[in-house]
């Protein structure tokens, strides 16, 4: 799962690093847990709000706020084209000529877009990946871990339309596209950052409420640590009924 494979192995090996810190009080962290470019439930939002605080009376230096020159909803746009251009790898050529005259009318889908563009297009996509990747390397080299929801919304009833685009999730303030499911999760998987879920509660239903924590490129330990050593202070997993490893 990790490290070269093959050929590649005999000329090179991973070393992960080991946990920035051996307490948890020694991290630095830094922390958003809501934002107009994701509005998150007013209940999922209330449980990670109470971990955070639980962070903050145990002594975690914890900062809000996205890393400076962040703009979540172009990386966003800019995950969505990357993600398209690679799903839709295994189209045939008549889904593309249909997916290309699509564009031609006017109907810029990111599906749409990232499937037909050229490779230029995608290099110009992938340029602003790397600065991305930058930002978040000098905003790590200050911090130790990002915490952010992994979802706005806690388990939901599926919506199984054909076409995506038309799905929508069910919330307490009313509806909202499938498209927002994707949306918390996209700067992790942009930029190439480990990420790491850890319960923190429940809600008034009894679905489980998680915090995502993202730490620095390469160093998986980090975030692995952190949601360990939280767990003992926001509670464990605990299985459901009827739940079976």
């Amino acid at each position: 799962m990790a490290g070269p494979a093959g050929d590649d192995g005999r000329a090179y090996r991973w070393s992960l690093p080991k946990p920035r810190k051996s307490n948890l009080r020694e991290y630095k962290i830094g922390v958003l847990l809501d934002d107009p470019y994701c509005p998150v439930d007013a209940e999922v939002e209330k449980g990670l709000a109470s971990a955070v605080a639980t962070l903050r009376k145990g002594g975690v230096q914890v900062t809000e706020g996205w890393p400076q020159g962040f703009e979540p909803q172009a990386a966003f746009d800019n995950y969505l084209f990357l993600l398209s251009s690679i799903i839709t790898l295994g189209a045939s050529p008549s889904e593309i000529d249909a997916m290309r005259k699509a564009v031609e009318r006017g109907d810029r889908n990111w599906y749409n877009v990232g499937a037909t563009a050229q490779h230029r297009e995608w290099h110009a996509q992938n340029q602003l990946r790397l600065r991305t990747q930058a930002l978040w390397r000098d905003y790590f080299r200050n911090f130790d871990a990002f915490l952010s929801p992994v979802c706005f919304v806690a388990a939901f009833q599926h919506d199984h339309s054909p076409d995506f685009d038309t799905r929508k999730v069910t919330t307490t303030a009313g509806e909202r596209p499938y498209l927002d499911l994707m949306k918390w999760i996209a700067p992790a998987t942009l930029i190439g950052c480990p990420a790491t879920a850890v319960p923190v509660g429940r809600t008034a239903a009894g679905l489980p409420v998680s915090l995502q924590i993202v730490g620095p490129y390469m160093e998986d330990a980090t975030p692995i640590d952190i949601a360990i050593k939280m767990a003992g202070l926001t509670g464990s997993f605990v299985a459901p009924p009827g739940y079976v490893e």
